[in-house]
């Protein structure tokens, strides 16, 4: 009977757990849902919403390169252009040439000039030598002039005491007063010549600089025609016009028979000694960006090729405020709009790197180090509330 009874039971037990298997499974994979699935999310939200606020990325970044404008130090008339556009080229290389005639002539008539000052101070300082002499030869002369004079003195004033007595005659006292007055003419004379010269020495040995023993190398004039002749060298130099930087050729328009003026740019050399992106940044994302951080930049030409950079500066201000029309934001409607900061990249090594070229659009990601914390900033809304 037992045996009967559990052979019973049997199928009922069995029928049993069968139905209740499947709700137990529901109620497993509504829990897995339901409660799992969004711990796991939130978990991972967290960590991504903690994580992302570390990197700042951007897609509006340049490469830019120094464009050195080439233009000639003086005017003349292109005789000769050694490189075609987009030409590589080394510092100090051969761009192209100026008509140097006119400057070799320029030489010789400085040359010429300096040589015509040389002969001039000579002969200044042959000249106050002489002067000098004849200061002297002058003196003497005025000194005898004057011995005359004291000479036809005494014997004017005997011929009046003589003639008070009786003894000589009126012509010869005449003859005595007009020989002291020849006399006086005479040392007058001597002393102006004294006087000339002294002035005509002044003249020269101002025109020597001050100085009738000084050389002529050290003259003021000397100088003067030796920088002219320096500048006219200078100038015949100015004829060739070499490249100042390494770099590739652009905007090269010039030809040979054309006319260049001092200073106006005949062509443009890229330089390719350094290279650096140009990231405009919005005001929003540069919160935790500091110089020094390191970067990763990626050019749209070269997808699989990542430069290592750091952030080398950050303007000082927005882009809107170097624009021709600054904008006026204190009258009429205002829309607020986010602004963007130039960050400068700076790349850290090229090498075994393909070629940048100015202008390509890259992506770049900044490192910040900052992680925002969830937690904190859940607590503080609901401070807030």
């Amino acid at each position: 009977m037992e045996d009967n009874k559990e052979a019973d039971n049997s199928p009922q037990t069995a029928t049993t757990i069968t139905k209740s298997s499947p709700g137990i499974g529901r109620l497993i994979l509504r829990v897995f849902l339901l409660v799992v699935i969004p711990i796991i999310a939130v978990v991972f939200g967290a960590q991504w919403y903690e994580k992302t606020g570390r990197y700042v990325e951007t897609e509006n970044a340049y490469v830019k390169t120094n464009v050195i404008a080439i233009s000639a130090d003086i005017d003349g008339r292109v005789t000769e252009v050694f490189v075609d556009e987009n030409q590589l080229i080394s510092k100090g290389d051969l761009l192209f040439k100026l008509d140097p005639n006119t400057y070799a002539v320029a030489i010789q008539m400085a040359e010429s000039k300096r040589e015509k000052v040389r002969q001039d101070i000579s002969a200044l300082q042959a000249e106050y030598y002489q002067i000098l002499a004849e200061i002297e030869e002058k003196k003497a002369n005025a000194a005898y002039k004057k011995a005359d004079v004291a000479y036809h003195k005494r014997e004017a004033r005997r011929q009046r005491m003589l003639i008070k007595k009786s003894i000589t005659t009126r012509a010869r006292l005449d003859e005595a007063e007009s020989k002291l007055d020849e006399a006086e003419f005479e040392l007058l004379a001597a002393n102006q010549e004294v006087l000339t010269r002294k002035q005509k020495i002044k003249t020269v040995l101002a025109r020597l600089g001050g100085d009738p023993n000084r050389s002529f190398d050290q003259h003021p004039d000397f100088i003067g025609a030796e920088a002219e002749l320096s500048l006219a060298k200078m100038n015949l130099g100015y004829t060739e016009v070499r490249a100042p930087v390494g770099g590739i050729v652009t905007r090269l328009k010039l030809e040979p028979g054309e006319w260049v003026e001092s200073g106006e740019p005949a062509f443009g050399i890229i330089a390719n000694n350094r290279v650096w992106i140009e990231a405009n940044l919005k005001e929003t994302q540069l919160t935790h960006v500091v110089e020094g951080q390191k970067t990763t930049v990626e050019v749209d030409a070269y997808p699989d090729v990542i430069w290592e950079a750091k952030v080398a500066s950050i303007s000082p201000a927005t882009g809107a405020e170097f624009s021709v029309l600054p904008p006026q934001n204190a009258s009429g409607n205002w829309v607020k709009v986010v602004q963007r900061l130039p960050v400068r990249i700076e790349i850290l090594s090229t090498e075994n790197k393909p070629p940048l070229r100015a202008g390509m659009t890259s992506t770049v990601s900044i490192d910040t180090n900052h992680q925002r914390n969830l937690w904190k900033n859940i607590m503080s809304f609901f401070n807030e509330l």
